[in-house]
C-alpha cells in the first residue's frame, strides 16, 4: 500500500511541477521566470517520475527523445533570433506573426523562450536520468557485497 501510494502521490507532484512550469514559461518573458525556469521545473518533474517509478522506465519512454529535443530547442532559438534579424533589422529583435489555424499572435520572445526551455529541461532531464541509471548500475543488490574487501572478507568465514 505504502509503494502504490507513493507512487501516486510523486506522479501529482510531477504533474503539478508540469502546470507551474508551463506558468513559468509563459509569464517569464516579462515578469521573473522565462525558459530556464521552466525548463528546470519540467526536469525536477521527470526527476519525480524517475523516483515514482524507474529510471528505466522512464528511459525507455523518453529517454530517446530528450537530444533530439534539447536540438529542436536550440534550433528554435537561433531561428527566433533570426527572424528578429531578417525582419526587424536587429538581432534578438521582437517580431509577431500570427498562427492561423488558433487565430493568435505569437512573437519571437516567446518561441526564443520555448526554445530555452526545451534546451533546459532535456539536457537537466538527460543528466538526472544518466546519473539515476549510473548509480543504479553500480549499487550492489540486497544480496551482493558491498565492497570488494567485504567479498574477501567473507570468503574466509565460508570455508
Amino acid at each position: 500500500m505504502t509503494e502504490l501510494y507513493r507512487k501516486y502521490l510523486l506522479s501529482a507532484l510531477a504533474a503539478a511541477l508540469v502546470l507551474l512550469a508551463v506558468f513559468f514559461l509563459l509569464r517569464g518573458h516579462d515578469l521573473p521566470g522565462g525558459g530556464f525556469v521552466g525548463g528546470l521545473m519540467a526536469a525536477a518533474a521527470i526527476e519525480l517520475r524517475i523516483i515514482s517509478l524507474s529510471a528505466r522506465e522512464v528511459e525507455h519512454r523518453i529517454g530517446r527523445l530528450l537530444l533530439p529535443m534539447a536540438g529542436g530547442g536550440l534550433l528554435m532559438g537561433i531561428v527566433s533570433m533570426a527572424l528578429g534579424f531578417f525582419f526587424e533589422g536587429a538581432i534578438f529583435a521582437a517580431f509577431w506573426f500570427r498562427i492561423p489555424v488558433v487565430a493568435i499572435d505569437v512573437g519571437t520572445p516567446t518561441t526564443f523562450d520555448f526554445g530555452v526551455f526545451l534546451v533546459v529541461m532535456s539536457v537537466t532531464a538527460r543528466f538526472f536520468l544518466d546519473l539515476t541509471l549510473t548509480f543504479a548500475s553500480q549499487t550492489p543488490g540486497p544480496d551482493a557485497p558491498a565492497s570488494a574487501e567485504a567479498e574477501r572478507a567473507i570468503e574466509p568465514a565460508t570455508q
